[in-house]
């Protein structure tokens, strides 16, 4: 036994193959519409990933001066010097104490100078008087420490801030008496819970 097809049905007069076309395929509107949807999701996409990396880009910058400062900590009692941290809103570089005065670490990988990204800013609230921090200023480097690591593992205290420059996240290193770092509360996720 063969299997028939049903019989065809007659075009009624007049009608043409292009009636049948027309629902083979989509219509210039049609595509139109699925590529400006696409268009629109694929740019909410890039502004929360734009928002994404300026955070991670914040953390980074926490992070790095972060294990700087342990690093210079760790220096100055493994060589047996005061290590200081010179601080500005733009930037932040480390002086070792050689041969009675303070000269700037240039070469060191961990403690080389360094520049803040354009969107980040660094404040100091050292908890002793800026004058006192930079005991020692006598020579024409000496003002090179606003902060001093000593040999003995102790440091002076401060809280350094490190913020955007829209003000939206800030996050806050501190630095104990003890020489131990530690992170204080982010602004921008207290402001989440």
């Amino acid at each position: 036994m063969k299997a028939s097809l049903p019989p065809a049905t007659p075009r009624p007069p007049g009608a043409t193959a292009r009636a049948d076309q027309r629902f083979s395929g989509f219509t210039l509107i049609e595509v139109m519409v699925v590529l400006t949807i696409i268009a629109v999701l694929a740019g909410m996409v890039a502004l929360r990933l734009g928002d994404r990396g300026r955070e991670v880009r914040h953390e980074r910058e926490f992070r790095r001066l972060q294990q700087a400062i342990m690093l210079a900590a760790e220096e100055a009692i493994i060589q047996g010097r005061p290590y200081g941290l010179a601080v500005s809103a733009r930037d932040y570089r480390f002086c070792r104490r050689e041969q009675g005065s303070w000269k700037p670490i240039e070469t060191d990988r961990g403690l080389s100078p360094h520049d803040l990204p354009e969107n980040l800013l660094l404040q100091i609230d050292s908890e002793l008087p800026r004058s006192s921090s930079a005991a020692g200023a006598g020579d024409a480097e000496g003002s090179c420490p606003m902060i001093r690591l000593f040999p003995s593992g102790e440091a002076e205290p401060l809280q350094l801030t490190l913020r955007d420059t829209t003000g939206e996240r800030q996050v806050t290193l501190a630095l104990a008496v003890t020489g131990k770092v530690a992170q204080l509360a982010d602004r921008a996720e207290e402001s989440r819970q």
